[in-house]
């Protein structure tokens, strides 16, 4: 999935009557389509009906009874105000086969209902109007095959109502909003049929009770429309057989008790749950979509979501699940709710939308999990001691999100080619993140975000932070931290970014320590604004707008008797002084050391000796094998096995050794690349075979499974 994000805006916002000022200034084209003859329809002035009485002066027929509705059909009405506009009635009217539409200086309302009972309007077209069709205080109203087109603002708009039906209706080619229902009790929509195209935003249902919303299709074939439905603050509302087009549904943070979603199918869309209490989520079918949660307290991710499927896999919901390891392999999609104490492994979602998310949740730990293609890899809100452990994640606009989250540690993971962040961290605390290998994303590491989503003492540590640029806008960040403190980075490796390997804004007291900044396009370390900082044991070199630039105020570029390595320092100045309105200086640069610091000229790549098919017994331990490696000038090495990152991490130019035990029966290729200081690289694989117990060799050569 490239660039793709599919993000649920529920937009449930109290509408009210347009003011008498804005009918005036509010202009709309006569338009009716050409290619519509309604010719047949006898036209007429607007129909105004204030009491019963009316219905006659107004030409209806009929006595108003039950069995007698009072009738008005086969007329097309043109009107600048209002076309039909009936209140304080209790009599039973039928208008039928009728199209109301707007005069030459425009009209803002199609039909108004005030204060109404009894009242169906079937066969009809409501065109090109502000509102189409407007009801307060009305109820036991029926739509039956009304088609809207060309509306501005809103096509269907109820308040304070009961009793509505609403079927058979069609909506195209509007830019309006197609519902807009606040306060409304026992009403029913059915096969009706919503194409998006314009429409700023969809169906919004506010303050809904004793709902049935079922057999509809909403779509958004084309164009740039919202055919989304949002649900808030309401209660006993069913939502089921309907088809989802490139639309969502979302069930707003404060709706109350039994709400059904059953049986629904999506196609490039998705069930957002923003909280609620407990929302039945049975049998419904995803093709590139899937679940999004974002609730504010723990009672808001507790549902009953059950027999979902996403391309037919199930989706996986665990909640309160305590102390037990879970087996993640069959999931498209993994939900943790309200768990305590759960390792889940092998996971390898296949939804579009967030791959594995985790909400008040304490102590789960996630392991040996590729996350491939997702809106977020990893998404985690309001959690405390997650871990993530050799896991890949990668082509998603975040590898892995974390929010309102204590003690967060990412450990041996390989977090690479995402089109957002690698990692993004904001409103954490204590997190770790260690010996993990972050690069070829837009930013490698973004901790905090602006306003107060800042982040405290997390340390980023013994990593590998290599090509985090975003190829769009020509910038790259190692490790970005904004409006945060006490974030420390340590013995790590950051080159190759466009902007700075390492960025600081808005944060203080934080720190980069025993570092390796080198061959950044931009700065080693850049300091926009921030104070308090401190930076030793680091070296910098060969970055192109310079090793660093300090805009803060009163950082510290030494410790007490250490500072850092600079390539351009002169040994013969007892100070370094960095670039920068802060007036940083580092007091105790330390000399320059080619043997620690690669040269600029070597192009040597490094030495790796192969290695031979291995075979081992399925179930059996130890398996370390070692890699006769070399190079002058080590840097960097990560190992995978079967297409899972095994482990990696700094290289001090030793032979690695490593085990490849714990792996299930079949073939698989190990893969082990290595980088030096200059960006040279190598790579070498060979075949590691794991048989059954008892089982022959297998000949060679063979090919891998995986």
């Amino acid at each position: 999935m490239k660039r793709m994000a599919l993000v649920m805006i529920v937009s449930l916002l109290f509408i009210s009557v347009i003011p008498a000022s804005n009918k005036q200034s509010y202009q709309i084209s006569h338009f009716v389509p050409a290619d519509e003859d309604f010719s047949h329809l006898t036209p007429r002035l607007a129909v105004i009906i204030t009491n019963d009485s009316d219905f006659v002066s107004e030409g209806f027929s009929g006595s108003g009874t039950e069995g007698d509705p009072f009738r008005l059909e086969a007329v097309r009405i043109l009107s600048d105000e209002a076309s039909i506009n009936i209140s304080n009635t209790r009599s039973h009217f039928v208008i039928e086969n009728v199209l109301v539409y707007p005069g030459s200086s425009g009209s803002v309302f199609g039909i108004v209902l005030e204060n109404v009972t009894s009242g169906t309007f079937t066969n009809m077209s409501v065109y090109n109007h502000y509102r189409g069709i407007e009801l307060h205080n009305s109820s036991d109203i029926i739509f039956d095959d009304i088609v809207f087109k060309i509306n501005a603002d809103t096509c269907f708009y109820a308040d304070d109502c009961n009793f509505i039906s609403f079927k058979y209706c069609k909506f195209e080619d509007n830019d309006a909003t197609f519902l807009h229902i606040n306060d409304v009790d026992h009403s029913v929509m059915t096969y009706n049929w919503f194409n998006a195209t314009n429409t700023e935003t969809g169906l919004e249902l506010y303050k809904i009770a004793n709902f049935t919303f079922s057999y509809n299709d909403l779509n958004r074939y084309s164009g740039t429309g919202s055919a989304n439905l949002g649900l808030y603050e309401s209660s006993n509302c069913t939502i089921s057989h309907n088809s989802f087009y490139g639309a969502n549904l979302g069930i707003g943070e404060t709706n109350y008790d039994d709400i059904f979603i059953i049986s629904n199918e999506f196609i490039n869309g998705q069930i957002s749950i923003f909280g609620g209490e407990i929302v039945t989520v049975t049998d419904n079918q995803f093709t590139n979509g899937g679940f999004y949660f974002q609730g504010e307290t723990a009672e808001s991710w507790h549902h009953d979501l059950s027999s979902n499927m996403i391309e037919g896999k199930p989706v996986g919901y665990l909640w309160d699940t305590t102390n037990t390891s879970v087996d993640l392999s069959s999931f498209s999609q993994i939900i943790f709710a309200g768990c305590n104490n759960v390792t889940g492994y092998d996971a390898a979602p296949t939804t579009s939308l967030d791959g594995i998310i985790i909400g008040f949740c304490n102590a789960t730990t996630i392991q040996d999990s590729t996350i491939d293609g997702q809106s977020l890899g990893i998404h985690i809100r309001s959690s405390n001691y997650t871990t993530i452990e050799n896991c890949e994640a990668q082509d998603s606009s975040r590898g892995v999100f974390a929010y309102d989250t204590k003690y967060l540690t990412i450990n041996a993971s390989d977090i690479h080619d995402n089109w957002g962040m690698g990692i993004a961290i904001r409103s954490s605390e204590f997190f770790l993140i260690d010996n993990s290998s972050i690069s070829d994303n837009d930013i490698g590491i973004l901790v905090g975000a602006p306003g107060s989503e800042n982040c405290s003492r997390g340390q980023i540590k013994r990593s590998s932070i290599f090509s985090n640029n975003d190829p769009l806008d020509d910038v790259g960040y190692g490790v970005y931290v904004m409006n945060s403190n006490h974030i420390r980075v340590d013995q790590c490796n950051i080159s190759y970014h466009d902007y700075a390997g390492m960025y600081i804004s808005m944060s203080n007291w934080s720190s980069s320590v025993y570092t390796r900044y080198l061959y950044n396009d931009g700065f080693g370390i850049a300091i926009e604004s921030g104070y308090d900082n401190y930076f030793y044991g680091n070296i910098l070199g060969w970055n192109e707008l310079g090793n660093a630039i300090d805009n803060g105020t009163s950082n510290d570029w030494n410790d007490v008797s250490i500072g850092n390595r600079w390539r351009d320092h002169n040994p013969l100045d007892s100070q370094y002084n960095v670039t920068g309105t802060g007036d940083g200086i580092d007091y105790y640069p330390q000399a320059w050391d080619y043997d620690l610091i690669y040269p600029p000229n070597d192009a040597t790549h490094p030495q790796i000796q192969s290695l031979s098919m291995y075979v081992y017994t399925v179930g059996t331990t130890g398996h370390m094998l070692v890699w006769e490696v070399s190079d002058e000038y080590p840097f960097s090495y990560h190992i995978m096995m079967g297409g899972v990152w095994l482990e990696g991490g700094e290289w001090d130019g030793d032979d690695i050794e490593f085990s490849v035990a714990g792996f299930g029966v079949g073939n698989y290729t190990c893969t082990l690349t290595l980088t030096d200081l200059a960006g040279n690289s190598a790579q070498s694989s060979f075949l590691v075979s794991v048989v059954p117990v008892s089982a022959p060799p297998p000949e060679s050569p063979f090919e891998p499974l995986y």
